[in-house]
């Protein structure tokens, strides 16, 4: 079992930090945009919350810049703020804004440092379920200090320590729950690369994002490309932005998938050393530079063309920093050489055995960008290749997404078609239920209200038939007593008028006392009709008991009948919408069938058709290819050829001019003037391309033995010395030969003649191009001196 324990020391104690020795932490200051609430809402996760000491520096009418002063409650928090939120965006911000800690308050103390360039950062290649930032910085802190914790979409999480100690003991202590893993943030790790993809075209597409040091395609022992390589930039924060753009990107028919390339315990030794190395060599080439730079000239140009005139590389061979150069003897026996190698002087990258026994296609690391766009320029037609491969590529993917689209609307079409039919059973199917309750609950109400309107209508009756007989009973009792009070006030009129008065007040009284008699009486016939009626009613109640039963019975039967009827309507109106129904899904089933089959038959020759048609462009790319490796193959051997014939006709010119006798100053003049006639009337190509032997260089050497170690300072010095004494009483001959020379070796001619372009060997180009500067460099005080300008 691995030991997960906290570690008790390794030489670096992991509460303390290099930069934060306190727990207030200083932040700002950041934009007038952003709020107090924004700031505030990053430190929710905390346990305790920090306190906040929020400062803007007015502006006028407008809010200053935010400047915060956190107090965390331990050193701990403090940290762990840092190594979250340190130098990472502002969530939720308008534009970007950068989160800067400082031990101090803005002004007085400088932002929080990096760890030094030695000490890795590590890939969390397996994490616990669910983790976030900050569970991975409590699984990592008791280590030592952690100056960050990222969870990359791409790669997955991200850890740097301060110290290299600290981070390799958390690889063997935390392992396997966190699986730890050193990578090179400058270095790039790619693979399912299209097998036509190679190291410069690789180099190309990265190149967009930033200087690219070092492109390498892995291949297997017959050269064919693993599909898998390496990308290094000059910068980590390149390598960033191209990890987030190409992951992911279609490239020759194949999406790349991109990470971060894994260090080995070796590599990590040697990249650690080459940095040491590098700060310490650099300091000394700066110092001795100056001192060293004319006299290494020559003599490094020199060198490199002896050594590599005496070694033929054979095929596969690779110098430092130079285009493979392949005799046909050894080379062509295997095929064609490569348009392109790449060489390293570091370590190969690799993730496998099988990747560092592989072969290498090598590119310098070294090379500057002039290097660069002569031989991207030496690459034909790869700009037209650029452009119909986009143009491939937007065709295909618009007919993708037009497949797509095709696909997704047949789709969509059945997914709704069963959402409809099953939608047309669930509505039918509720219509029925709901159907049968509402009938139900009408049945219920219907013979509730029937049994209730013929109570309500028989009382509602007999309550009638009683006001009426009470009505007209007070009606005859009201006549009656007013018929006989006028008879009474009649016959009292006529017996006394004297005693009116008197008789009408008594007619009154009794008048209101007969009232009130009437009344009673009223009130008692009343009670006993009412009391007669109860008893005839409960008398006859049997009686209209049976009928209403009778009645409700008849009632019921009649209801039950015409239930049955709609029921059996309903039924068959059902059975009828259903068989529409079926037949109506038969129909569009069988639709739908010819449609999926003619939409079958359509994409199955479409995509017949662009296989014919792929594999047709694939063709006619293959025989491109062939064709114009085949062109510059003989190219290559026409140049050989004229140069060769070009070097023997020179060799056999000075064996016959100046192959006898005794070799003296004076021939070296003549020899001067007539190749100087000689150079400047040839008008050199690939035909008649330049040579060492057809330059007519300014030494008294013999032409038979010269080589071009000899082209130096001292060797022009002295030729023009001896050509002075010579010349000494014709000065205006010798003024215009140096004026003629010091014109033909003058850098600006030779590219407006182009010399160098027709040279086929880059060392031979090299070589010839630094002995004619050597030359025209000495020849310049010599010709300032003839123009008398000092």
């Amino acid at each position: 079992m691995a030991n997960t324990t906290k570690p008790a020391s390794t030489g670096s104690n992991p509460g303390l930090h290099s930069q934060i020795k306190s727990s207030t932490l200083f932040l700002g200051p950041l934009p007038s945009s952003v709020l107090e609430s924004q700031v505030s809402s990053l430190f929710q996760g905390f346990q305790p919350s920090p306190l906040f000491e929020f400062s803007r520096t007015k502006n006028g009418r407008n809010r200053g810049a935010l400047r915060l002063r956190l107090e965390f409650p331990n050193l701990e928090s403090a940290k762990k703020a840092v190594a979250l939120h340190h130098l990472r965006p502002l969530p939720g911000a308008e534009s970007t804004v950068i989160l800067t800690f400082s031990a101090g308050p803005t002004g007085s103390n400088k932002p929080l440092g990096m760890p030094n360039a030695s000490v890795r950062p590590r890939l969390i290649k397996v994490m616990p379920p669910g983790s976030t930032e900050a569970t991975l910085y409590d699984l990592l802190c008791p280590y030592g200090p952690v100056y960050s914790v990222r969870m990359h979409p791409i790669v997955g999480g991200i850890v740097q320590f301060w110290t290299e100690a600290d981070a390799k003991q958390a690889e063997t202590s935390q392992a396997p729950k966190l699986l730890l893993q050193a990578f090179d943030p400058c270095t790039l790790y790619c693979t399912n690369i299209d097998s036509v993809i190679d190291a410069c075209s690789l180099r190309t597409y990265f190149g967009q994002y930033g200087h690219v040091t070092h492109a390498h395609i892995f291949a297997d022992a017959d050269g064919q490309s693993q599909g898998r390589g390496t990308i290094t930039f000059s910068q980590a924060s390149e390598a960033s932005d191209a990890l987030n753009s190409m992951h992911g990107v279609e490239i020759g028919w194949k999406a790349l998938s991109l990470s971060y390339h894994w260090l080995k315990m070796g590599e990590r030794t040697s990249a650690n050393q080459s940095d040491k190395r590098a700060d310490s060599s650099h300091i000394e080439e700066a110092a001795t530079a100056p001192a060293k730079k004319n006299q290494s000239m020559s003599h490094k140009a020199s060198s490199k063309f002896k050594e590599n005139q005496k070694r033929q590389p054979k095929w596969g061979d690779v110098a430092e920093g130079q285009k493979t150069v392949v005799s046909q003897k050894d080379g062509w026996k295997r095929g064609p050489p490569p348009l392109y190698t790449v060489a390293s002087n570091a370590a190969t990258p690799s993730h496998s055995a099988a990747e560092s026994a592989a072969p290498l296609l090598e590119e310098p690391h070294d090379r500057s960008p002039n290097q660069s766009k002569i031989e991207n320029a030496g690459v034909p037609g790869l700009e037209t290749l650029q452009a119909l491969y986009e143009a491939e590529k937007a065709a295909r993917a618009a007919q993708e997404l037009e497949n797509e689209r095709l696909r997704e609307g047949l789709k969509c079409m059945m997914l709704q078609a069963d959402a409809d039919k099953q939608l047309l059973r669930d509505e039918l199917e509720s219509t029925k239920l709901q159907g049968e309750a509402e009938i139900e609950l009408l049945r219920q109400r219907l013979d509730s209200a029937k049994e209730k309107s013929a109570a309500e209508a028989e009382v509602l009756r007999q309550e009638v038939e009683f006001v009426k007989l009470q009505g007209e009973v007070e009606n005859d009792v009201l006549l009656r007593k007013l018929d006989t009070a006028k008879e009474r006030s009649a016959a009292a009129a006529q017996l006394k008028e004297e005693e009116l008065e008197s008789v009408k007040l008594q007619g009154e009284a009794e008048l209101e006392l007969l009232r009130q008699k009437l009344d009673a009486m009223t009130r008692a016939l009343e009670m006993a009709e009412s009391q007669l009626k109860i008893l005839q009613l409960e008398r006859d109640r049997p009686i209209w008991e049976a009928a209403k039963k009778k009645r409700e019975e008849k009632e019921q039967q009649e209801r039950v009948k015409e239930a049955g009827r709609r029921r059996a309507a309903e039924l068959e109106e059902s059975r009828r919408k259903m068989q529409d129904f079926i037949a109506q899904e038969k129909e569009k089933e069988r639709q739908r069938l010819a449609e999926q089959a003619r939409v079958k038959e359509r994409l199955r020759k479409e995509a017949e058709e662009k296989e014919r048609e792929r594999q047709r462009r694939e063709k006619e790319e293959h025989e491109r290819k062939v064709r114009e490796k085949r062109e510059k193959l003989e190219r290559w051997k026409r140049l050989k050829a004229a140069t060769d014939a070009e070097e023997a006709r020179c060799q056999k010119r000075d064996a016959q001019l100046w192959g006898q006798g005794q070799w003296t100053h004076a021939r070296a003049l003549e020899r001067l003037k007539i190749q100087i006639e000689e150079f400047n009337s040839i008008k050199f190509s690939e035909t008649q391309p330049l040579t060492f032997r057809v330059i007519p260089w300014p030494v008294l050497v013999d032409p038979l033995d010269l080589d071009i170690e000899q082209i130096d300072w001292q060797a022009v010095e002295a030729f023009f010395a001896s050509v002075k004494v010579r010349l000494a009483k014709n000065v205006g001959e010798y003024k215009a030969l140096v004026e003629k020379v010091h014109r033909l070796f003058h850098p600006d001619k030779w590219r407006s003649r182009s010399l160098l372009d027709t040279v086929m060997d880059e060392q031979l180009r090299k070589a010839l191009e630094t002995a004619g500067n050597v030359v025209v460099q000495a020849m310049t005080p010599i010709w300032r001196k003839s123009k008398g300008i000092y």
